[in-house]
């Protein structure tokens, strides 16, 4: 199992919260990108806030690809932040350094 640190800098990013696990969307120009999330986001979870709270959000979850249609379900956060995300699974094909190359800050 791939298992490290790498931390992208998000020009987009939304935020699809459920009970028992949420999930990360975010966007390049050239792909989308999920991370399924380990940590919940209950209604009265800190967690739920981050985004607000801070420019910086520790994820523990599975990145994958997104398609258009998952990422035009999800409501959008007005602010950029950093996402360091702990991959545990990184889908065969993903490009990280390309995607990240990619991405224009507003």
């Amino acid at each position: 199992m791939l298992s490290f640190f790498h931390t992208l800098l998000c020009a987009k990013s939304v935020v699809h919260r459920h009970e028992s696990r949420s999930r990360i969307v975010l966007r390049s120009d050239s792909s989308y990108l999920i991370v399924d999330c380990t940590i919940p986001m209950t209604a009265d979870s800190l967690s739920n806030y981050l985004p607000r709270l801070s420019d910086r959000l520790i994820v523990l979850g599975y990145l994958r690809s997104a398609n258009i249609q998952e990422f035009g379900t999800h409501k959008s956060f007005p602010c950029k932040y950093t996402l360091e995300a702990l991959i545990l699974k990184q889908t065969p094909g993903l490009d990280l350094v390309a995607w990240e190359e990619s991405i224009r800050l507003e």
